[in-house]
């Protein structure tokens, strides 16, 4: 590998500290994933699960009356429950422009893509942690990977319109980190993640836990989390299960782990980790999907990647307890997978909960077929 090889892959790997670093986007290894899938694909439970219910994986492209978004990798995608539409902004698109990191806000509500164009936004970033914010009343984004700043900034959306807050004390900017908000406690929730300098090949992998709330972050001290005994981890998918009354945090990538993946469950709650262990999970994997599903009453995970695996487009249900897989063959396409200094990394798409349509929206990623703007929906 050349010594400008890493910049270039780190471009989408959350790690771009200048511009001047990136170049263009290695790929290598590629594995064939599954041919374009059917409209529709049933989704049936293979456990005797009694609060699992058959959902659907239904593609809504080719009913979408206006155009997309172009197709992304790695953006931010969450609800917006005042104004009632799903929000995306941001995500690595493969092209040239804006340094291949887009900055543009998009709304989805309906069946309708719209393009807004508020006064302000905040730079173009891959891996911005987003959610809604229910006791503030807005989206709040912690940019990841930003085009000329670094990251790290805190943002929030409202009303259409973007406003960066400047706290008296943030997280380390970082990618890969999960944030989730915690209901029960009235907080949004960030975990771990990396926070890397791709032109010195240098990296800072962490297991910290922060909150935030009414403008403020707030790091606390946990003894014991999912990373604390692997010197931090990365790629974790994180949501808040709003049936059990805590925070689900699934998977991710130790730094001492020697390159291997996590299938671990943790629990987050008034403060404190514990680790679950359900009977049944999902196989080790970084950057799944990961969402509530207020309908079914479930937190449901898709896909992700491990390694060489560029296949892994499977759905799971968590019902609390366990694990059930729901897969059926079909569904969005399995998640590419590239070679980059820190390791192999994923591209996977956007999902939340469309609190509108009652269904789980997800949108973009990368298949081998190349960056795609489909958008689906599991019900």
């Amino acid at each position: 590998m050349s010594p400008t090889e890493p910049c270039m892959a780190l471009l989408h790997a959350r790690a771009l500290w200048t511009i001047a670093c990136v170049a263009t986007l290695l790929l290598v290894g590629l594995v064939p994933v599954e041919a374009s899938s059917p409209s529709e694909v049933s989704v049936k439970s293979r456990t005797s699960t009694a609060s699992i219910r058959t959902g659907t994986w239904t593609n809504l492209t080719p009913n979408l009356t206006v155009s997309s978004p172009p197709g992304v990798t790695d953006g931010s995608m969450a609800y917006d429950v005042k104004d009632g539409y799903v929000v995306l902004f941001g995500g690595y698109w493969g092209s040239s422009a804006n340094g291949g990191l887009s900055n543009e806000t998009w709304t989805y509500r309906a069946g309708v893509w719209t393009q807004l164009h508020p006064k302000f936004n905040p730079f173009g970033q891959v891996d911005g942690g987003m959610v809604y914010d229910g006791k503030d009343g807005y989206v709040l984004l912690f940019v990841g990977v930003g085009l000329g700043t670094g990251g790290g900034q805190t943002w929030t959306f409202t009303h259409g319109q973007w406003t960066e807050l400047f706290p008296g004390q943030a997280p380390h900017w970082r990618s890969w980190e999960a944030m989730a908000y915690d209901a029960k406690d009235g907080y949004v929730v960030l975990y771990g993640g990396v926070g890397e300098d791709p032109c010195a090949c240098s990296d800072t992998w962490f297991h910290d836990t922060w909150t935030f709330a009414g403008g403020v972050w707030t790091k606390l001290s946990t003894s014991r989390s999912p990373g604390s005994a692997l010197g931090g981890m990365v790629g974790s998918s994180m949501v808040y299960d709003a049936a059990k009354g805590f925070v689900v945090l699934f998977g991710g990538e130790g730094r001492l782990a020697n390159g291997s993946f996590s299938n671990t469950t943790w629990k987050f709650s008034a403060g404190s980790w514990s680790r679950l262990h359900p009977a049944n999970s999902p196989s080790p994997r970084e950057q799944a999907s990961m969402v509530y599903d207020r309908a079914i009453g479930a937190v449901v995970l898709f896909g992700g990647s491990a390694g060489g695996r560029a296949d892994m487009n499977d759905t799971w249900e968590f019902s609390g307890r366990t694990w059930t897989n729901v897969s059926l063959a079909g569904g969005p396409a399995g998640v590419v997978v590239f070679s980059t200094w820190v390791g192999n990394s994923g591209m996977p798409p956007e999902v939340a909960y469309d609190g509108h349509d009652s269904c789980v929206l997800l949108f973009g990623g990368r298949s081998t077929a190349g960056f795609t703007n489909d958008t689906w929906s599991y019900s």
